[in-house]
């Protein structure tokens, strides 16, 4: 309940709609699972049986009319355990939220979509944002999530379609360090002439390597957790 569920809809209740409906015959589930030996974390899933779709076909109910009966939170708010947490609004919650609900209003009405080759699992009715603070703080992160561009592969990614247009996706190299630069007011290459991820003393093979450990050392909360993550 709260900001995160408007609609008061809760676990039980939810999972009880889904029961019956895999009871009747209309959804086939997917238990999710965990293998800790292989580390592999799997959702539970959800199918539409032709039962179901035979049924919706009849009412002419299509994917343009699965929308949210009303608009969902889109600034959250995570405490040190990475739960969501209630907040009271302030005039740059609000300046964020319309932002977002703008920008959303114009993905809406955006045609993004991609071949048919490659929209097998694709679920097209993701096309909104939101963004995820942390740590009890609208001053840690603020990422955004929630669009079903940012789920797929690189490989799928490059061939998105903007309104039948092809699109093409920019690269910008070690972009954490030069981030990192500006935010204290400098200019990288006026310090080095090297590429920020290059270390003459490991052969290029460490590469990869080394853009990880990078990259994980400017995103952990701490030298443990970040040792942590390398291990892993």
């Amino acid at each position: 309940r709260g900001r995160y569920n408007r609609k008061w809809i809760g676990f039980r209740s939810f999972m009880a709609v889904v029961d019956g409906l895999a009871e009747l015959g209309y959804l086939q589930l997917t238990p999710g699972h965990w293998d800790a030996t292989e580390g592999e974390n799997r959702q539970s899933r959800m199918l539409a049986t032709p039962k179901l779709v035979a049924l919706l076909a009849k009412a002419q109910i299509t994917f343009e009319d699965v929308k949210e009966a009303l608009p969902r939170e889109t600034i959250l708010l995570k405490n040190h355990d990475k739960r969501l947490m209630e907040y009271d609004d302030t005039n740059e919650t609000n300046r964020m939220r319309d932002f977002l609900i703008g920008y959303n209003e114009f993905l809406s009405k955006t045609d993004i979509a991609l071949p048919l080759e490659y929209a097998d699992g694709v679920n097209f009715l993701s096309k909104s944002h939101y963004r995820v603070f942390n740590e009890e703080s609208f001053d840690r992160n603020g990422r955004f999530y929630g669009t079903w561009w940012q789920g797929v592969p690189g490989s799928v990614r490059k061939h998105i379609l903007i309104n039948g247009n092809e699109t093409v996706s920019l690269d910008y190299s070690a972009m954490n360090f030069h981030l990192a630069y500006s935010e204290a007011g400098l200019d990288y290459w006026e310090y080095s002439k090297e590429p920020p991820y290059s270390l003459v003393e490991f052969p290029e093979v460490f590469l990869p390597l080394i853009k990880s450990c990078a990259v994980i050392a400017f995103n952990a909360s701490s030298g443990t957790s970040a040792k942590f993550a390398v291990e892993k």
